[in-house]
């Protein structure tokens, strides 16, 4: 047979040795660098359709990753025990009474020349002898010499893998190459074959046999051996198989010898794991009449001496997660956690005092009140970044550049003829400006996302802000920093429960009990005692909405009062209480210009507001289509495409607006007397604020000159009108509406503008604000979805959104 000869798959090819001194790397057997995968065997499937799992064949991962090239060990040291022959190189350097430097290559018939001395026959020595031989062959000669004798470039070898190998054939590899190494180069054994009985034969002799599971498991490289030209690899197919699963070191598929017990396969993967239960594991096993049936196994010392089968499958059973003797407490409080029961323990032994109710988030919100703007702004920060980094990967597709958009383009085309014109679409784009929130002129103080009184609206003009925001805010040259402000949901004090499991049927029970009776009024009655596995909640009151009458809320009265701040609000107290309590309004309060905002109705607005924006959105892409379908000519499709433009930049502004969340209170204009205020229950959260009379009225819109004018006894609109310049050519008159200082809007169409015949003669009161929307394109199809005093009317709006939507 030729052993040079290689299979069509084979990835390396044999290089022969053509010279004396051949090129170190024409000794290296080139190898493509790739994962080679083979497909599953029967015995995985067979174990996958068992368990529900695939298991890798044990030691297979070895051999996965094949190098991109195999470059045997030929410029280390050499070994004592290496045995000289034909291809070697001697580097022999003599001084003293006699001196050469000569490289001289063993010839095939095992001599070197050296001149003075002839052929000296070394092949077969090993190379710790070759100085002793040489030193006496040279001392016949001349004395006190002394001679060095090194190995330089060493022969090559060919060697044939055979068997159940991935890449049966024959190989050319370096001397000092060992069978493992020659198992690497050929990828190792294929999936049918053994990986414990891998035999090295020379001249017909059965040289070692290698078991790579003792190189795996235990390091032991002994039964590796070196390689001689014409050596045999014959790796037969594999020995008995059986499949260890579940709560084992290294779950796999493992070759096992004959009379091997379960002892000696769970060794081989490693023992169990720390959470294996011993008491219980389970052998599938195929008997040789073919039927398959169960033994259940302890796995204690019996039972590891159970012999194991061809095609066996051990699962090892994981313990069960439950705890004897445990209690757990959970919800709002310090210390969530598993404790540990003992007899007699009652709700109290577990919640020992209020103090253990006060939750860590409580406590670092109560701790950041005492830094300073600087440190609470750094803290948060480091907080962002850290919760950003560990929920955000590196490499997440999500993530963007500085300045890359984060979401692709958009456009319609519209055309006709041979002209065309592209409409982009940037409904999706974000840009960092754009989308920052705008602030309202009217929204609590309370929230987190916005807060009114630290930033006026960007309305270009003081014509834009509700009059209760310019006369109720503080200062503006300085913006607002201290609030108060619940730092965590309140204790629900009315109700937690005990759940317990009903060891009869296994149902859940729950058992609620009153905490404050139990914590803080000291009551034995509802201490009940506790049994093993039960799990006793706390609930806030954002967990679960209690009674208005026990909800702890802080309302905020600004401007004039005669005490404004933030108070908590009493059981049963109204907003008519409440002023009276801060000592009522001031002489100069402005009553009717009052602003009362809650958060649950902002949410509600905005999310009126939201769905709007979404319908008009759709409306316009819906209309877009039928027009762009449509146009007759180029200059057609040019107006078109200008109109589907702008009317995309609408929606866009308006979805920047946000709700206020104010409410009218209906105050008549010249009430200024507490009793007017309506007794109004109160939330948490509510801002009422009560401004200075004014003493303009403002004028927006499409006039020519924006401005506030001095108010007027008994002056109308017609006559703020005339102040301002009038309506301009692009005004829309039809449209108009006046804002009123409480918040309302008065249209051409409402009945108070026909109860003074037109609005033009509507009655106007100080704080009021005339608006004129801008006219819009007659061919513009959005012109009967967009009426300006109901979207003002029903979401909240102030005369500030008025500018952000012009």
């Amino acid at each position: 047979m030729d052993y040079s000869e290689r299979r069509p798959s084979q990835s390396t090819a044999p290089i022969p040795i053509t010279g004396p001194a051949p090129d170190p790397s024409a000794v290296r057997t080139v190898i493509e660098s790739k994962r080679i995968e083979e497909p599953p065997t029967e015995f995985q499937l067979f174990v996958a359709g068992a368990i529900g799992k695939m298991l890798p064949l044990f030691g297979r991962q070895l051999f996965l990753t094949v190098p991109s090239t195999f470059a045997p060990l030929d410029k280390g040291p050499v070994t004592p025990d290496y045995v000289v022959g034909p291809g070697d190189e001697l580097l022999l350097r003599a001084w003293g009474s006699v001196s050469f430097n000569v490289r001289e290559r063993i010839d095939r018939d095992g001599n070197i020349f050296l001149p003075h001395f002839g052929e000296l026959r070394i092949a077969g020595l090993k190379s710790s002898e070759l100085n002793q031989f040489l030193n006496a062959r040279i001392g016949q000669e001349y004395r006190k010499f002394d001679l060095s004798v090194t190995l330089g470039d060493l022969r090559s070898i060919q060697v044939l893998v055979v068997g159940r190998a991935r890449r049966p054939g024959s190989y050319t590899v370096g001397s000092l190459s060992t069978l493992v190494n020659v198992l690497f180069a050929s990828g190792g054994p294929s999936a049918a074959g053994s990986m414990r009985r891998i035999e090295l034969r020379r001249d017909g002799k059965l040289v070692t046999t290698l078991d790579l599971y003792q190189i795996l498991t235990e390091g032991d490289e002994s039964k590796d051996a070196h390689l001689l030209s014409g050596d045999v690899i014959y790796i037969p197919s594999a020995g008995p198989q059986v499949a260890l699963a579940g709560s084992v070191s290294q779950p796999a598929i493992y070759e096992v010898h004959e009379g091997d017990t379960v002892s000696t396969a769970l060794k081989l993967a490693g023992g169990t794991t720390s959470i294996a239960a011993l008491q219980r594991a389970e052998l599938e096993r195929v008997d040789p009449n073919g039927a398959r049936h169960i033994v259940e196994l302890t796995l204690d010392q019996q039972g590891m001496k159970t012999l194991v089968n061809n095609g066996d499958v051990l699962r090892v059973f994981q313990m069960v997660p439950k705890f004897d003797n445990a209690v757990i407490l959970r919800g709002n409080v310090a210390n969530p956690g598993r404790y540990a029961w003992h007899a007699g323990m009652r709700i109290r032994d577990l919640i020992p005092d209020k103090e253990s109710l006060v939750t860590r988030a409580a406590l670092s919100g109560h701790n950041a009140l005492a830094l300073t703007d600087s440190e609470r702004e750094s803290a948060a920060r480091i907080r962002r970044s850290s919760l950003i980094s560990n929920e955000r990967p590196t490499n997440s597709p999500t993530a963007h550049t500085a300045g890359s958009p984060t979401t692709g383009d958009t456009s319609i085309q519209v055309k006709t003829g041979d002209t065309s014109v592209q409409v982009k679409d940037d409904r999706n784009t974000t840009d960092p400006a754009s989308a920052a929130p705008l602030p309202d002129d009217l929204s609590t103080g309370q929230d987190k996302e916005q807060d009114p009184n630290a930033t006026a609206p960007d309305s270009g003009s003081s014509t834009g802000r509700s009059i209760a925001f310019d006369s109720g805010r503080p200062s503006e040259a300085f913006t607002q920093k201290n609030q108060v402000k619940l730092v965590a949901p309140e204790i629900n004090w009315d109700y937690a429960v005990i759940e317990r499991t009903n060891a009869e049927d296994l149902t859940t029970v729950l058992k609620p009990f009153h905490l404050g009776r139990v914590i803080l009024g000291h009551d034995d009655s509802e201490n009940f005692e506790l049994q093993p596995g039960d799990v006793v909640t706390i609930f806030s009151q954002a967990d679960i909405r209690v009674p208005q009458k026990r909800q702890n809320k802080l309302v905020r009265l600004e401007g004039e009062f005669g005490a404004a701040g933030v108070y908590t609000v009493k059981p049963g107290e109204t907003l008519r209480d409440l002023v009276i309590r801060a000592g009522g309004l001031t002489d100069n309060a402005y009553l009717f210009g009052s602003s009362f905002t809650r958060r649950s109705t902002r949410l509600q607005q905005q999310a009126r507001l939201d769905e709007y924006a979404f319908d008009l959105e759709n409306e316009i892409e819906r209309e877009a289509g039928n027009k762009a379908g449509s146009v007759v000519n180029p200059q057609e499709a040019v107006v078109v495409a200008s109109s589907l433009q702008s009317q995309r930049a609408l929606v866009a502004k308006l979805r920047q607006v946000r709700a206020s969340g104010r409410i009218v209170l209906n105050i008549l204009p010249g009430s200024n007397d507490v009793n007017s205020i309506p007794d109004l229950p109160l939330e948490d959260g509510d801002a009422f604020l009560v401004p200075a009379r004014p003493a303009s009225v403002a004028v927006v819109g499409a006039v020519y000159d924006q401005n506030s004018f001095l108010f007027q006894q008994d002056a109308r609109v017609n006559h703020y009108l005339q102040l301002s310049g009038g309506v301009s050519k692009s005004g829309d008159w039809k449209h108009s509406f006046v804002i009123r200082a409480d918040g309302s809007v008065v249209s051409q169409t409402s009945s108070l503008a026909h109860a003074n015949h037109g609005l033009e003669h509507f009655e106007l009161n100080p704080g009021d604000a005339v608006v004129v929307p801008e006219a819009l394109n007659k061919i513009t199809f959005v012109r009967g979805l967009t009426d300006w005093s109901t979207i003002i009317s029903q979401f909240g709006l102030g005369a500030a959104a008025i500018n952000v939507l012009k």
